[in-house]
């Protein structure tokens, strides 16, 4: 097929053009073209009306000199007016918890974890000069740094005097304990004066008594003796009693404390705060050892009848509920397999449970040694020291050279170096020899004489008048006070 037979077939239009002529073919070609747009008229005119009204065309876009008066940047302040602006911001953003209080309304905030004071009359809307003046009579009497997250602080606000609306400072009161306040109250000039508040608390005497039949905790709880009372009753008896081998089923004890109590009316259960021991007694075996709390020139200490202190030079078992596990003597190693010398006694007890340093003293050792792994080493004088093996972990700033009380945790129950499970391993050493801390007869502490023995004497009639007449918390059988021994009859 030639080009031109070619173009015939595929541009059916333009060989029409070709054969009509020149006129016909522009003839053709008009009318093709108006054809053509009156369809796209046609068509455009059906898209607007399906697509509803027109849009109204937006405004004209602001001239460049009205962009650059918007875009330009503030006039910067100075330094002080930014630091007072950034103050009042940071203050309006804290969530006030009662803001704009009334005129003589008291406003009772809580010290949450990590505030201040100065966050704390923030979020109560206080002026911030009040709040400051009142924060630095404060620190007077009390250091801000030990407020406790819980602890109440009340405001109280009375109406300015030169205005109607806005309302002043009047007071500040943080409870510090029970029967103890810091408050800040505001004077005639506007200045504030703080103080120590103590609340009169009325004393009452409560007696507990009971018999042992499993432990003397689990007894003395039972009976109705705190949790705190309990363990002070243990410690003042860990210089003469050995709470392992010493306590039997149907011995006997006797406890007389007082307590403190908010308000006149008589309750059960209205004691705001638990005092202390004044009075312990235990029957082992038959045996009666009294204790009596008495304050002397040198401090407070529990004496016995005859006015013996109950303190001596070191403590039988420096672990609180320990079990004894081993025995000072010869013994068949659990690691080593052979028989050899155990110089000192183990006592078990979980890992992690404090151990208390035998008596006043200098960490003379304190680190690894060998098989006793961790280990503490005391000297309390020329001629006694003591040793603590097999430690988790040592008491916090326990270090050669130390200073410790008796008492004092020195170390935390372990089994490092050569042990089979967590327990310590405890040495007494006398002139520089290991000897059986279970049988060592150790000396006795002060004892009153003279006109300190005639006080101790008038103060020991008190206590045992106050516990007959002192009420029970449990009815129990009574010791009789009159069977009394001097602690230490029992070693």
């Amino acid at each position: 097929m030639s080009y031109r037979e070619t173009d015939r077939a595929t541009h059916p239009l333009l060989a029409a053009l070709r054969r009509g002529g020149g006129v016909r073919r522009w003839r053709v070609l008009a009318g093709a073209a108006t054809a053509l747009a009156a369809s796209l008229a046609l068509i455009v005119a059906i898209a607007l009306l399906a697509s509803g009204p027109p849009i109204p065309a937006e405004p004209p876009p602001p001239t460049r000199q009205i962009a650059e008066r918007v875009e330009a940047k503030p006039t910067p302040l100075a330094y002080r007016e930014r630091e007072d602006i950034e103050i009042l911001e940071r203050h309006a953003s804290l969530p006030a918890e009662d803001a704009g209080a009334a005129p003589g309304v008291t406003k009772t905030m809580r010290i949450k974890k990590g505030d201040t004071l100065g966050r704390v009359l923030a979020r109560a809307a206080a002026d911030g000069n009040e709040s400051h003046r009142a924060i630095v009579a404060l620190r007077k009497v009390f250091n801000l740094r030990r407020l406790r997250p819980g602890q109440e602080v009340k405001l109280r606000f009375v109406r300015a005097a030169d205005a109607e609306e806005s309302t002043t400072l009047a007071a500040l009161t943080i409870h510090l304990d029970v029967d103890r306040s810091a408050v800040a109250e505001r004077e005639a000039d506007g200045s504030f004066a703080a103080r120590i508040v103590e609340k009169d608390l009325r004393r009452e005497y409560r007696r507990v008594a009971g018999t042992i039949e499993g432990s003397l905790f689990v007894a003395a709880q039972d009976a109705g003796l705190p949790a705190r009372l309990v363990m002070e009753l243990i410690r003042i008896y860990s210089w003469d009693v050995d709470f392992q081998r010493e306590i039997q089923p149907g011995d006997r004890f006797e406890v007389l404390f007082d307590r403190f109590v908010d308000g006149e009316a008589p309750a059960a259960d209205n004691a705001v705060k638990i005092g202390d021991v004044l009075y312990a007694s235990l029957v082992l075996s038959g045996k009666t050892l009294q204790l009596f709390r008495h304050r002397t020139a040198a401090g407070v200490d529990y004496f016995d009848a005859a006015g013996a202190s109950v303190r001596k030079a070191l403590l039988r078992t420096p672990v609180d509920g320990a079990r004894l596990s081993s025995r000072y003597g010869k013994r068949r190693h659990p690691i080593l397999g052979y028989t050899k010398m155990h110089r000192g006694v183990d006592f078990a007890a979980p890992s992690g449970t404090p151990i208390r340093a035998a008596g006043n003293g200098v960490v003379e050792t304190a680190g690894r040694n060998g098989g006793y792994g961790k280990y503490v080493r005391i000297r309390h004088n020329n001629r006694y020291k003591t040793a603590y093996a097999h430690l988790s972990r040592y008491g916090r700033g326990i270090r050669r050279g130390k200073r410790v009380e008796q008492g004092q945790i020195i170390g935390y129950v372990g089994s490092t170096g050569l042990s089979t499970g967590p327990h310590l391993h405890y040495e007494v050493l006398v002139g520089g020899r290991q000897v059986n801390p279970l049988t060592l007869k150790l000396p006795t502490g002060t004892k009153l004489k003279g006109e300190q023995l005639a006080a101790f004497k008038t103060a020991m009639r008190q206590v045992l008048a106050q516990l007959a007449a002192a009420p029970p918390s449990r009815q129990h059988a009574r010791v009789d006070p009159a069977a009394a021994r001097s602690p230490g009859s029992t070693n």
